[in-house]
Parts: structure tokens; C-alpha cells; sequence
């Protein structure tokens, strides 16, 4: 049963057709900077053999200002709207998804979601002390969701015992927060050597619009990296350790997922100093072999 699903899966190809026009300005007004962004794009999603055929149009637009309130130090603020229109995937998927223990289905009759973003930004800019804080709020109308609906079997058919999750696209409303707090020191500064220690953290909640608050499925958690790097003419050298929380934040029929340590090493050369677009990068990851769930 399996085999001929995915047999029609393979036959019932899919065609996706998309092309945009976009243009994106800045305004220099020392010390007050204004940028703005408008994009059209129209996507074809066809499919022959069951006679689908769709077409959309999106329009997307942003604008911000930015200003320098001392040198290197900027605070800034943006708008936007933008619109995105379904996959393939989202609007034809029907059968089972065998690398996520999934059956996959979609909606043929999905429309474009929208969100409109405002967003706040202070930032330093250059010099020993760099980083910044960045929050955000973002409305969507009509966001597509993967959502679970409990265990069936291979032929899609409801089973609690069943091995596979059946997962539905379906539009719903949802508001979403988050923000990133950034900063990183040149610690030691020679003529040679240079070194830095940096930080960062980051974080999103999402909810949908509606009279329970339901929440959304596959959202990150919080997240935390910290890293130590070593700078020269020939070699960089950093360790950085990645430190992700738990997410008990969950939707209807998901798992949690545990808070886990990872700690890597990079080490990048520059074989020719004076041409600095030449590099070789040896990377260890997950070093001290912990079990790492992406939550997402």
C-alpha cells in the first residue's frame, strides 16, 4: 500500500512557475536614514494529471527609518507587509511522508497568507563593543500550519496504534513575538592577534487567534550562544557553545523536546593573508556527542 502511494506520488508530478519584480530604495538624510522595499511576484502551480491549476498574485512592500543618534550607535524602526503564496507541497500533498512518520494532506483550496510585521532595532554598530536588541510582532492572517491529528496507519486510516501522524495543511490566524539580543568584545587586541568574546540570544512565541489560543506546532525555543574566537593573519580559531531549551510549549499531538549543550570547534585558515577570500575551514560539531532534538 505504501509502495503504490508513493508509486502516484511520483507519477502525479507537480509544475511551480514563479517571477517577481522588486525594487528596494534608501534615502540618506544625515543623520536619518529612510529605506523602503516593493515587490509583486506571481506563482503558477500546476498539476496535469488531476487537473489542477492555480495561479497567485502577492504583493509584499516594507519601509523603515534608521537613525544615528551618536557615531555608531543606530536605533531604528520597520513596517511591513508581506504576502506568500502556498507550495506544492501545501496544496497537493496525499500520502504518507515516510522520513517524518507523517501522512502528509493537503488543501487545494489554500490562499495566500499575509503578515504584517513592526519591528524596533538598537544597534552598535563598530568598535571593541558591537551588538544590538531587536523585537518584533508579527500578525498573520491565514498563516499555513501543519497540523497534527493523531496516528493512523499507512493508508492514512485513523489507528492508535498506528505508526505514522496524520498532518493536514490548514490556514489559521496567529500572532507572533520574539526578539534577539546580540554583543561581542574584542577582549585582547594586539598587532598579531585579536580576541573576541561574543553572546547571543534569541526567542519567538507564536499563537493562534482564536478563542482558545491554540498553540502553533514546530516553534523554536529559546536559544543561547556564547563563543570565544582568536584572530590572525594566518588562522582563526573559535569555540562556541550552543546552549537550546526546552520547548513544553507544545501543539495537539507533539512531542516535547529536552534542552540540550552543544559545544563546537572552528578552525579557519587563510593560506594567503593577502587574499582574504581564500579559506580553509575544518568544523567539529556536537563534540561532546549530546542528543539533540530540533524542536522546529
Amino acid at each position: 500500500s505504501i509502495r503504490r502511494q508513493r508509486q502516484m506520488c511520483i507519477r502525479d508530478r507537480s509544475e511551480t512557475l514563479s517571477w517577481g519584480l522588486f525594487a528596494i530604495e534608501e534615502l540618506h538624510l544625515e543623520p536619518v536614514t529612510l529605506e523602503a522595499g516593493l515587490r509583486y511576484e506571481r506563482q503558477t502551480v500546476s498539476a496535469g494529471s488531476v487537473g489542477f491549476d492555480r495561479d497567485f498574485d502577492t504583493v509584499s512592500f516594507s519601509a523603515g527609518i534608521g537613525w544615528e543618534v551618536i557615531e555608531n550607535w543606530l536605533l531604528g524602526l520597520s513596517l511591513s507587509r508581506t504576502e506568500r503564496a502556498p507550495s506544492a507541497e501545501e496544496l497537493l500533498s496525499n500520502g504518507p511522508h515516510l522520513a517524518t512518520a507523517g501522512f502528509e494532506i493537503g488543501d487545494p483550496t489554500l490562499g495566500k497568507e499575509a503578515g504584517l510585521t513592526i519591528e524596533a532595532t538598537a544597534r552598535k554598530r563598530r568598535g571593541r563593543f558591537s551588538g544590538g536588541v531587536n523585537f518584533y510582532w508579527t500578525r498573520f492572517d491565514d498563516f499555513i500550519v501543519l497540523q497534527n491529528l493523531g496516528l493512523v496507519d499507512e493508508t492514512g486510516a485513523p489507528d492508535p496504534m498506528g505508526e505514522l501522524m496524520l498532518r493536514r495543511y490548514v490556514q489559521v490566524d496567529t500572532d507572533f513575538i520574539g526578539g534577539e539580543v546580540t554583543g561581542a568584545v574584542d577582549a585582547v587586541e594586539t598587532e598579531a592577534f585579536t580576541g573576541v568574546v561574543d553572546l547571543g540570544l534569541d526567542w519567538v512565541k507564536a499563537t493562534a487567534r482564536n478563542a482558545t489560543s491554540d498553540r502553533l506546532p514546530r516553534i523554536p525555543p529559546m536559544r543561547i550562544k556564547g563563543g570565544i574566537e582568536g584572530r590572525s593573519e594566518r588562522a582563526d580559531l573559535r569555540v562556541e557553545v550552543w546552549w537550546v531549551a526546552e520547548q513544553d510549549r507544545t501543539a495537539a499531538f507533539e512531542l516535547p523536546t529536552d534542552d540540550y549543550l552543544m559545544v563546537n570547534l572552528i578552525l579557519t585558515l587563510h593560506p594567503f593573508p593577502d587574499r582574504r577570500n581564500v579559506t580553509l575551514i575544518v568544523q567539529g560539531r556536537n563534540l561532546t556527542d549530546a542528543e539533540a532534538r530540533v524542536h522546529s
